[in-house]
């Protein structure tokens, strides 16, 4: 080719290229400009009720069918913990969510023009009317929709087991147990309410006790208190990871998002995801307008900061937690076998009603939800599929049922239901145990179980 034509030729190319270049800049100019002038909107984001750890609001799969069927078995007796319905903040809280989120909202709707919150997610903050009818005197007390959680639960188990929750009640067949709380108490009469309808006024309930040895067995656990919930030191990895990059990039985010000229403290933070929390659990069907301020990313690092606390004060963190919880192993195993032997006074269904603090230790005393590793400050990133999420296994309303089946050859299985459905025990070699394995298995934490020696404080 002759040397003009090759100049020709490469001009030609260059003033192509230059102009691929252009056209490739303006388009990433103009995408970031719509990312800034449209961006995501975090209300679409429905997952977000999957990540408020305790605060969550109680989820049934009622697609998920009634399990593995066991042939020529009948259910024989059913042992339920029930954590209480969705409530009212505590007095703290409550004052903080009054005092704190309208200043919050004020500033970002004055600063929304540099951030990047949605119009919607804006006018719904804007018409968000704050906490008229919350009063501190109503802390921690059971709300409506709690009360539906149990009532629903109720009837499902009903569906499920017939020829134990019986239409009509007597005291020989059910034993009902609840708290020294409004809650707990509430929860059990909505409970009641679903399985006998007008006839739940005929239930019978004990008297109920502050520190109940086998509804809340480390209220007078002296060890526990001085070593455990007490001890600066079981907080130490969730104060580490407030700390860490982590959580530290999602307050820059959530500051930035909100167009924010000062960093938002640890304090705004948490108390922005508890509105977002408890307003969602009180009325499931919608998002409240605070959780628009958090990406997934977000709400990831919260939840964590939150498991970080659950699994040390109440997990697998110290060997004491999840030990004090052998009276309801043991509560569970005398039923069965009263039952087994045909006593009159074994009912068909015992049900407790409690809290997540027993929740969470009965929980890691049965081995569920075990982590190969601990949770740490140091490996949020190893720990996303962990097993141990409040937000799964703590919501409100979380329910572990544990039943006795009586087969055709007089052999006795157990069964264990969370959230409604069947889940495996990790020493079970399948779904449904044998009853000899499951008392084989807890024969040694029912002999060491004396609570007076095991709590001692030395």
């Amino acid at each position: 080719m002759p040397r003009q034509g090759i100049d020709s030729w490469k001009m030609t190319l260059l003033k192509f290229t230059g102009v691929t270049v252009t056209c490739i800049a303006i388009v990433i100019g103009c995408y970031f400009s719509y990312i800034k002038i449209f961006p995501k909107c975090h209300s679409a984001f429905e997952n977000a009720r999957r990540y408020m750890s305790t605060k969550s609001p109680y989820h049934v799969d009622l697609d998920a069918g009634p399990g593995s069927i066991l042939t020529d078995c009948t259910a024989h007796q059913i042992w339920l913990l029930i954590r209480h319905g969705t409530r009212n903040p505590s007095a703290d809280v409550i004052t903080d969510m009054k005092t704190n989120l309208p200043l919050l909202r004020d500033d970002i709707i004055k600063n929304h023009h540099l951030g990047q919150l949605c119009e919607n997610e804006i006018s719904s903050l804007k018409s968000w009317g704050g906490y008229p009818d919350l009063k501190e005197s109503n802390e921690k007390m059971l709300v409506e929709q709690g009360a539906n959680e149990l009532h629903d639960i109720a009837k499902r188990y009903k569906q499920r087991f017939p020829q134990l929750f019986t239409s009509q009640y007597t005291n020989s067949s059910f034993k009902f147990k609840y708290t020294k709380t409004q809650r707990t108490e509430e929860s059990a009469i909505a409970f009641s309410k679903g399985l006998f309808g007008d006839d739940h006024q005929n239930v019978w309930y004990p008297e109920a006790l502050q520190a109940d040895p086998i509804l809340r067995f480390y209220k007078d656990c002296p060890k526990w208190k001085q070593e455990v919930n007490k001890n600066p030191e079981a907080y130490k990895e969730k104060k580490l990871f407030e700390g860490s990059h982590q959580f530290q990039h999602a307050l820059e985010r959530v500051t930035e998002r909100l167009g924010l000229e000062n960093q938002l403290s640890k304090e705004q933070l948490v108390i922005m995801y508890l509105g977002c929390s408890f307003e969602t659990a009180w009325n499931p069907t919608t998002l409240s307008p605070w959780c628009a301020v958090f990406s997934e990313e977000d709400f990831r690092v919260i939840e964590y900061f939150e498991d970080l606390d659950y699994y040390w004060i109440d997990g697998y963190g110290y060997e004491i937690t999840y030990k004090v919880a052998c009276p309801a192993i043991n509560d569970i195993i005398m039923n069965f076998e009263n039952r087994m032997k045909g006593h009159s006074d074994a009912p068909n269904v015992i049900s407790y009603f409690t809290h997540s603090g027993t929740n969470l230790k009965l929980l890691a005393r049965l081995g569920l939800f075990n982590d190969s590793e601990p949770l740490r400050s140091d490996n949020f990133h190893s720990q996303a599929g962990r097993k141990w999420r409040t937000s799964h296994i703590d919501t409100f309303a979380s329910n572990l049922g544990v039943v006795l089946y009586k087969c055709s050859n007089d052999e006795y299985k157990v069964g264990v239901l969370f959230q409604e459905k069947e889940i495996q025990l990790p020493f079970c070699d399948q779904i449904h145990c044998s009853f000899d394995e499951f008392r084989k298995q807890f024969s040694q934490v029912i002999q060491e179980c004396d609570k007076e020696e095991m709590c001692r404080f030395h």
